[in-house]
């Protein structure tokens, strides 16, 4: 199968999969899915609308879903600062984790670190062109030593 960010315009991604209630939501998890995989799979700064769309696509379920909730903690703010790429990439693993794993609570504190090793996955690979900061780089640290867990507040 195709991926559908790879074959078709949003609007029609947009028109043939509804986001318009929590129904349509859970109906079209895997179109979601897709796009969250697309954007993870894709360079940060690649220029792509299809980025766009998915990331648009993402956050659209992530508002209308009733099935989850989603909220970004202060290590995230820390992480992204105003960075829209990194944002769309932390949604991407948010959407990710959660379609992944059946039954997580999404407010925990252990989807909050997996969605966290997930972004900092993405982060560390050079492919993906993410500027590596001081505050990047110390959670890039604690991951490895294995002590993120130290700084999920």
């Amino acid at each position: 199968m195709t991926p559908l960010f790879a074959q078709l315009n949003f609007q029609k991604i947009m028109d043939e999969y509804p986001l318009y209630n929590s129904v349509d939501c859970k109906k079209n998890e895997a179109i979601v899915l897709e796009a969250a995989v697309y954007l993870l799979s894709h360079p940060i700064n690649t220029p792509d609308n299809n980025r766009y769309y998915a990331y648009n696509y993402i956050e659209t379920w992530m508002i209308q879903t009733s099935d989850y909730f989603f909220d970004t903690p202060s290590e995230i703010n820390e992480i992204i600062g105003l960075n829209f790429g990194l944002k769309a990439i932390y949604k991407a693993s948010l959407c990710k984790t959660t379609l992944t794993h059946e039954n997580i609570d999404t407010k925990s504190k252990h989807f909050r670190i997996q969605v966290l090793i997930n972004l900092l996955n993405y982060i560390e690979k050079p492919k993906n062109q993410v500027t590596i900061t001081k505050k990047i780089e110390k959670y890039l640290n604690a991951n490895k030593s294995n002590s993120l867990e130290l700084l999920i507040h």
